[in-house]
């Protein structure tokens, strides 16, 4: 299951090729444009929830870590959900709204809720330095040989990502453009595992 909202595709586009749920806290309209584009075929189960006044988007907005849990639970109860894919405590963009989610699902972790609902692993997207993060396709070799998770992305994968992003159009502003150009993490994902606390163990 990724966590995401419209931003995040600039973030995970080419990881969601190997999604098996996505959650949609904000403009639930998104991910059905941008599954459309790079067309999902229909093992992939896209859950989309109604947007929440408590999650709305904005720098200055603070989520709430319950509201964000019960979406959380309520995908998980609803669907075949083995694994999480959300943001590490940087949030990538440092991003508020990311880091709210990766507090929530980590607090998760820590209270046993996601042992309970059976989820088997929990994956954090890496944030990386700015030389990093604007490296473009360079960042790949160094993804590959330094970090155990990780996904890279093809040719054809990087297209149909860059078309998946125009599909926003109204939001795909000159610094987008740039960014698809330049940001690896439109070639790369890397990943670190969350440990998910087991009653009396600590390990995943």
């Amino acid at each position: 299951m990724t966590i995401i909202r419209l931003d995040v595709l600039l973030y995970l586009c080419i990881t969601l090729y190997c999604a098996v749920a996505v959650l949609c806290c904000m403009l639930q309209n998104v991910l059905l444009i941008h599954c459309g584009v790079v067309c999902y075929d229909d093992q992939r189960l896209v859950k989309s929830l109604a947007c929440d006044r408590e999650l709305a988007d904005g720098p200055r907005e603070e989520w709430s870590e319950s509201v964000i849990e019960n979406y959380i639970i309520s995908a998980v109860h609803n669907c075949t959900i083995s694994r999480i894919i959300t943001f590490d405590d940087h949030g990538v963009s440092g991003h508020p709204n990311h880091i709210a989610i990766h507090r929530a699902v980590r607090r998760m972790c820590e209270s046993e809720k996601l042992a309970a609902a059976g989820i088997q692993e929990v994956l954090l997207l890496q944030s990386t330095s700015l030389l990093r993060k604007y490296i473009s396709f360079i960042d790949a070799a160094w993804t590959s040989l330094f970090h155990r998770h990780f996904v890279l992305s093809s040719v054809d994968e990087y297209w149909l990502a860059k078309q998946a992003m125009e599909a926003h159009s109204s939001q795909y502003l000159w610094f987008r453009h740039v960014y698809v150009l330049l940001s690896r993490y439109m070639f790369a994902n890397s990943f670190t595992r969350l440990q998910i606390h087991h009653g009396n163990s600590n390990s995943t």
